[in-house]
């Protein structure tokens, strides 16, 4: 009885079983290779001390799903998706204050949102700095994309690495930073505004299309002073809807940013506060009768409002209202 196989046949059927088998062991390693994942390939293990407050930045991470690091290296902080971006230098927070340091973003920044809001908005990770400053020679700021002045704020948006966010304060100064009173509220107004821009930036958070149709953004104002004085063309700016300092047209985005931090800044009581004249060109007096003439600001504003508390169940006012006793 011949044999199902000659030798030729049996070796030219391994042949092609081996074939098969790498063919389908490629296509396999070929599918694990282009799934895509959620989370940067490098990771950062908890707790990173044996602090007592290594604990509690285990259980930030168990409720936002983000790393509070307190030991990170330059990569950690300037990697951003196959590059470097040096926008900020940082140095790690003495770890002595970290637990004030906690304090404080406890007080003026995890309060105001949801757990939930957080874990969605919030980068990965989070750097705990006993200094933060914009290039090597700029002065210090308390979070990422602040500017050195007002308008670099607004107009800002450089930022630092891949799912990034720092906060300065993990040092001594932390212990008086209530001293002045009004520290603590610009560093809370600094941490809410940056984390709010941040998500706009990124593409996480979006922004409202009523009000980027508000305003007129191309006719040309008229000349404007750097110091308004009463019967100055300033009145057009509010007339067009435009807050804050400047003298030219804003872009809708650069308007947005600019609503954005007057909201979370200035109590409401200073927003409406009715005594304030055209000329001043702070946020305070934005939405009464003298700098509101047409009612297009305070229209700007409720749209803001509404669509962060339907959107993301956000209250800027109250961010905005909070002052340290």
């Amino acid at each position: 009885m011949k044999p199902i196989f000659s030798p030729d046949r049996r070796i030219y059927a391994i042949a092609l079983l081996f074939i098969g088998c790498s063919f389908l062991m490629a296509c396999k390693k070929e599918r694990e290779v282009i799934i895509p994942t959620e989370t940067p390939e490098k990771t950062w293990k908890l707790p990173q001390g044996d602090h007592p407050f290594d604990q509690r930045i285990q259980s930030y991470y168990d409720r936002f799903g983000t790393f509070l690091l307190y030991k990170f290296t330059d990569q950690d902080v300037y990697w951003n998706i196959g590059t470097n971006t040096q926008n900020y230098r940082t140095v790690p927070a003495d770890e002595t204050y970290i637990p004030q340091q906690l304090d404080l973003l406890d007080q003026i920044f995890f309060i105001n949102y949801q757990d939930s809001t957080l874990r969605k908005y919030l980068p990965i990770k989070m750097f705990l700095c006993s200094s933060l400053r914009v290039g090597t020679t700029k002065p210090e700021v308390n979070a990422f994309l602040m500017g050195t002045n007002e308008t670099g704020t607004i107009t800002g948006i450089a930022m630092g690495g891949y799912q990034s966010f720092a906060v300065n304060w993990g040092r001594k100064a932390v212990l008086t930073i209530k001293t002045p009173i009004d520290s603590v509220t610009i560093f809370k107004n600094d941490v809410n505004y940056s984390f709010l821009k941040m998500g706009n930036i990124t593409g996480k958070m979006g922004k409202s299309a009523d009000f980027l149709t508000s305003s007129d953004y191309t006719t040309v104002l008229p000349a404007t002073p750097a110091v308004p004085t009463a019967g100055t063309p300033v009145v057009e700016r509010y007339k067009r809807g435009f807050i804050g300092v400047g003298t030219t047209i804003p872009t809708p985005n650069t308007d947005w940013y600019a609503y954005l931090r007057a909201i979370t800044s200035t109590p409401y009581t200073d927003l409406t506060n009715n005594t304030t004249p055209i000329t001043d060109a702070t946020y305070k007096g934005m939405l009464n009768g003298l700098k509101d003439p047409n009612g297009l600001i305070k229209k700007k504003y409720n749209l803001m409002i509404n669509f962060y508390k339907t959107q993301y169940n956000i209250d800027l006012q109250a961010i905005g209202n909070w002052r340290a006793n």
